[in-house]
């Protein structure tokens, strides 16, 4: 008789691993976390580099470039202002301590030809030296002022004794023509300076030069013999004649020391100005 046969159950095979999803993966967490953190970081740096303003270096001497203007240094310095027993446009200007010395600003307002003298505080740049000046005609706070540097340049301003203000007209830098001036007249509106010009510090003839300060415009007349202001600030002149340069020795002289050229500047017609 044959054994009965037995079947042996069939062995279970494993099931095929089941998927995971993927936010059940521990594994997975760190380096997605690392990789958003980055990409939110370069998102901000991003969005602030297209915002932020940037400051670029220009390089110096650049060709065609000019080069910056030096920051000028200033210093509190002490002005007189000194009136003067004279009855001239003269008679009230602007004087330095070291023009006195050592003398004070109370001596000065006693000496004999003074009626006052008073000192005033305001910033100019470091070494300049008071040459001339004049007071407006419109304003006793306002003067004139031409100033020398140590270099030996000179320089055109406008001084305010109340606002305490040194304001820079021109210079001899941009106009090389503007040696040994003193200041001739003003307009009586005050927007108009005339100056003279010695050719040199020993030889006193020379040019006359305008300089409308409403405009800041700058013209040298050449020699000129006579001059007048007229309305609205405006002018009219006589130029020197042909040959006799050499008989205005002094440019704030308004006669020549020769009658042949005095008879020729009086037959001569008046020029207006113009700018």
């Amino acid at each position: 008789m044959l054994p009965e046969q037995v079947n042996a159950p069939t062995p279970v095979q494993p099931d095929a691993a089941a998927v995971v999803p993927l936010w059940e993966r521990k594994g997975i967490w760190i380096p997605l976390a690392v990789v958003l953190v980055l990409g939110v970081a370069y998102f901000v740096v991003q969005n602030q580099s297209s915002t932020a303003t940037t400051d670029v270096a220009i390089p110096p001497n650049v060709p065609g470039t000019p080069a910056p203007a030096a920051q000028e240094q200033t210093t509190e310095t002490e002005l007189w202002v000194v009136t003067a027993n004279l009855n001239q446009p003269d008679s009230v200007f602007i004087a330095m301590p070291s023009d006195y010395v050592p003398l004070t600003v109370e001596a000065v307002a006693k000496t004999v030809g003074y009626a006052k003298a008073f000192a005033v505080l305001v910033h100019v740049p470091m070494g300049i030296k008071i040459g001339h000046s004049q007071v407006s005609s419109t304003d006793p706070n306002t003067f004139f002022v031409i100033a020398i540097d140590q270099k030996g340049e000179e320089y055109a301003y406008v001084l305010n004794i109340q606002l305490k203000t040194f304001t820079k007209l021109f210079s001899s830098i941009e106009h090389p023509d503007f040696k040994n001036a003193g200041i001739r007249s003003h307009s009586p509106d005050d927007k108009i300076i005339l100056f003279a010009i010695k050719r040199s510090e020993f030889e006193a003839s020379g040019d006359k030069v305008i300089f409308n300060v409403s405009q800041d415009m700058y013209k040298n007349l050449g020699m000129i013999a006579a001059f007048q202001w007229t309305t609205n600030g405006n002018f009219k002149y006589k130029s020197v004649p042909k040959g006799c340069e050499s008989y205005f020795p002094d440019p704030f002289a308004p006669e020549s020391s020769d009658a042949s050229c005095n008879n020729q500047i009086v037959a001569a017609s008046w020029i207006q100005g113009s700018w």
